[in-house]
């Protein structure tokens, strides 16, 4: 459990030590932190950004609704089942009733023939 601890204390260390580094440390003129920014939003410009974008939008609502549909078909065939099973263990019940009632007569009709003789 320390040791697990003690790990990340120095992962969250290191980390803090890679953005101060990031914001002190300049290349070009500029700070690391500062290049990254400049990055990332020539990436957002970029054309395959866009597409990527537009996929995202039209697939996932149309994969949400098609993931909804199957879990509504899942959940009635799970219910189905479970009151499928249900009513088997009402009979099974009903079966357990009768194998006891069969049992008590076999009993009681075997005790009639011992008192007899």
């Amino acid at each position: 459990m320390l040791k697990l601890l003690g790990f990340i204390i120095k992962i969250s260390v290191f980390s803090l030590v890679v953005i101060a580094l990031s914001h002190l440390v300049q290349l070009r003129g500029r700070t690391v932190s500062d290049q990254v920014k400049i990055q990332m939003a020539q990436a957002e410009k970029a054309e395959i950004t866009r597409s990527v974008k537009k996929f995202a939008t039209e697939s996932v609502p149309s994969a949400v609704t098609q993931m909804v549909k199957d879990s509504k078909q899942g959940a009635a065939r799970v219910s189905n089942l479970v009151k499928d099973q249900v009513v088997g263990e009402r009979l099974d019940l009903t079966e357990r009733e009768k194998v006891k009632n069969l049992i008590r007569e076999l009993n009681s009709s075997d005790s009639n023939k011992h008192a007899k003789q």
